[in-house]
């Protein structure tokens, strides 16, 4: 759990291995638990270290994705889409959770939903990469394409909240 949380902190570090790995050393459920737990504490962890430094805005490739997720017409749900999303670099999720000023139990709420498929995912697969069983695989790759969907959610809203502007 601890390496989760430490690996969810500092960015750039894949924490997919590693949650994998507790799925298969701690079983499907028991991984669960460690990988939710530890993406979460990791995440409020990087929410703390990134408010106690000051920052200005600065313009970067990523930053549209940031003001994106920020500025939804759900920007909890948002949070938590991001969280959900692999593809998408935490490290700008948790930039978005500190600028938007939520309370640390919203925060908590939006790390801890949008952590449920990837730990999920994560843990089920690693399990079942030991048994080879192809019905996991077929859920895994159905959970993936629900997530690119999420994705495609954000994406509308963020077209929808522009067009109104």
């Amino acid at each position: 759990m601890a390496v989760i949380a430490i690996g969810s902190a500092i960015p750039g570090i894949p924490i997919a291995a590693i949650a994998i790995l507790s799925g298969i050393c701690f079983g499907r459920w028991l991984g669960f638990g460690i990988n939710i737990c530890g993406i979460v504490i990791g995440n409020l962890l990087a929410i703390n270290i990134l408010g106690a430094f000051p920052h200005k805005i600065k313009p970067s490739r990523f930053r549209y994705l940031a003001d994106r997720l920020k500025n939804m017409r759900h920007p909890r749900m948002g949070l938590s889409i991001g969280y959900a999303i692999p593809m998408l670099p935490t490290l700008l999720v948790n930039y978005a959770a500190l600028e938007l000023k939520m309370s640390l139990k919203n925060k908590t709420l939006c790390i801890l939903i949008g952590s449920l498929p990837v730990s999920f995912l994560y843990a089920f697969g690693g399990d079942e990469l030991i048994f080879g069983n192809t019905k996991a695989v077929v859920i895994a790759v159905v959970i993936l394409l629900l997530l690119f969907g999420l994705y495609e959610i954000i994406r509308r809203d963020q077209k929808m909240v522009a067009g109104k502007a």
